[in-house]
């Protein structure tokens, strides 16, 4: 029954947002169709018919000075609302950028651009315009920049605040991870999402301009007589309106009507998006408790080590690197002491129990900024010292260089984004789009993994796809980029045993064929022994052995490493 009647109410504010958006979209029509519509010259004087009473000439009767009101009501059209259309596009476009350079990017900048809107809010919007507007002069630009002044704040304050919590989810990790700028992730996945809360707020916001500058005309400090304008027609006839009411109630009511239509389109085009909205649900990870929990394990760690020798050949080298989740060096890390090496075509699980540290080695490989992780010790990628590199240089790393596969197949993709898009956008990004090859190839790519509809697959979303699915289609991303490191964690932990087992010989064929090098974290030692070369096992933060693939599988020389074989559950006859 309650769905039933939340059924019904859809479709009335459907109804009403359409019908409104009809009136609305009647009354622009109207003002681009004055020059023709309108019976009479609006600048034309009449001495013989001023203050004329409606009739057939004109219809609306005529001002003081003769003039047509009807013609200049339409003609005032033109000015009012394309003066309020241009205003609030401006105030959008403005607004919506200094929000999201400031949501995203922070710091300095957010504070700067967020203290000089804090100063124009604290001033009531009409008051400051009105000052503003004396100070330059009567005319529509004038009145548009006074009202303009304080117009960009709004949209600035609520993209800022959508922001800032759409940059912590794991589709704008994953474009920033795939080598995507911060001018494309605000640009294409910031933008899109910020963008529709926006515009429905500024269809309201069309309503209030037009009675802003109606009322700046209205005292003399806006538009300027004879240019038709509804608040410079109504500052005029008041004088005499009693004589001829109509010179007054012709443009007050073209105001009033026009303000409602808008304000009530924009307000049930907010309502209908506000019941959609409620019948959805999200859910976030608390990755701070998880985060808590690894520490809490790594301080009761035993202090096992394993000997390690650097390869000058390899091509990632990583020496006595520490991981810690803050800034201060006296915390308890999430991992410590870790040494290894892969070379290219090689691959390395990394076996362990939940909170033994794997996913964190990844982040701090990958990008530490990024996953709020802090480092100690020697990352060197190809030669190349990553931990004495600055964020920005690091970031030329991604996509081309290095890629993840997520544990979470959510991660990968932005939601509602066609999977075209997101992947065009991706091969773009790293130089290795070709426009005659692109379909063909992804195509090609999906059916390896066992995906065969991969003309349908492009054309939908993330949304429409199972978890199974996402996480499929982000290991054919990867295989495209064809990185010379890959990083995976958990990538099959989604998948049933037959396409695990179609995607671990991909993974096999794309090294063979590409020499990309792997660390795989895994908690299944199949996999490892599978796909793996050699395997490092860790325990609460630490590698506690490490070494050969099958000699660490087949005779493990640590007890955990017993241990956590000897868990693995087993078929019985």
């Amino acid at each position: 029954m309650r769905r039933r009647k939340k059924k019904a109410d859809r479709a009335v504010l459907r109804r009403r947002v359409i019908i409104l958006g009809i009136l609305a979209l009647a009354i622009l029509v109207l003002a681009i169709l004055a020059p023709y519509l309108a019976p009479n010259d609006p600048l034309a004087t009449n001495s013989a018919m001023m203050k004329a009473a409606p009739c057939a000439q004109f219809p609306f009767g005529t001002d003081k000075l003769g003039r047509c009101v009807l013609s200049r009501v339409l003609y005032g059209a033109r000015t009012s609302v394309f003066a309020s259309l241009a205003l609030v596009a401006v105030s959008f476009v403005v607004g919506t950028a200094a929000g999201i350079l400031c949501g995203y990017v922070g710091g300095v900048l957010d504070e700067i651009i967020m203290r000089i809107a804090d100063i124009f809010l604290a001033f009531p919007q009409m008051v400051l315009a009105i000052a503003v507007a004396g100070i330059l002069g009567g005319s529509l630009l004038n009145a548009m920049i006074a009202l303009g002044i304080t117009g960009w704040t709004l949209y600035a304050r609520l993209a800022r605040g959508t922001v800032m919590s759409l940059k912590e989810e794991p589709f704008i990790a994953a474009a920033r991870l795939q080598g995507l700028r911060s001018a494309g992730v605000m640009v294409k996945h910031l933008l899109p999402n910020v963008a529709g809360p926006l515009l429905v707020n500024a269809t309201t916001q069309i309503g209030t301009t037009m009675i802003g500058i109606a009322g700046l005309s209205f005292l003399g400090i806006g538009v300027i007589p004879p240019t038709p304008e509804w608040g410079s027609m109504i500052s005029e006839a008041r004088s005499y309106m009693q004589l001829a009411p109509w010179a007054v109630f012709a443009p007050a009511a073209a105001v009033v009507i026009t303000v409602m239509v808008y304000n009530l389109f924009g307000d049930s085009v907010r309502d209908l998006l506000d019941v959609q909205s409620q019948e959805q649900t999200a859910s976030a990870p608390a990755e701070p408790a998880l985060k808590t929990a690894v520490q809490t394990a790594v301080a009761e760690a035993p202090k096992e080590d394993v000997s390690f020798i650097p390869d000058s050949d390899a091509l990632l080298n990583i020496a006595d690197l520490s991981i810690r989740y803050s800034p201060d060096p006296a915390a308890i890390p999430a991992a410590d002491g870790l040494s290894f090496s892969l070379k290219k075509g090689e691959v390395l699980a990394v076996l362990g129990e939940s909170g033994s540290g794997k996913s964190s080695l990844l982040k701090a490989i990958l990008d530490p900024a990024l996953f709020g992780v802090h480092t100690a010790g020697s990352i060197r990628l190809d030669g190349e010292e990553l931990t004495a590199l600055p964020e920005a240089a690091r970031r030329r790393y991604l996509g081309r260089k290095m890629t993840m596969i997520f544990q979470d197949p959510g991660a990968a993709f932005q939601p509602v984004r066609s999977y075209r898009k997101q992947l065009k956008e991706m091969l773009r990004d790293v130089g290795l789009y070709d426009p005659a090859a692109f379909e063909s190839r992804v195509i090609d790519t999906f059916a390896r993994l066992g995906l065969p509809d991969g003309a349908r697959i492009l054309r939908s979303s993330p949304c429409e796809m199972s978890g199974g699915m996402n996480q499929r289609i982000a290991i054919a991303a990867a295989m495209l980029l064809e990185p010379e490191l890959l990083l995976l964690d958990e990538p099959t932990s989604a998948l049933d045993v037959t396409t695990q087992k179609a995607v671990l010989e991909e993974l096999e064929q794309l090294r063979t064929l590409t020499g990309t090098a792997m660390i795989l974290v895994t908690h299944h030692p199949g996999v490892a022994m599978r796909l793996a070369d050699r395997t490092a096992v860790m325990y609460r933060g630490r590698i506690v052995e490490y070494g050969e693939t099958e000699r660490v599988l087949r005779s493990p020389e640590n007890s955990y490493t017993r241990e956590l074989i000897g868990a693995i559950p087993t078929l019985q006859a």
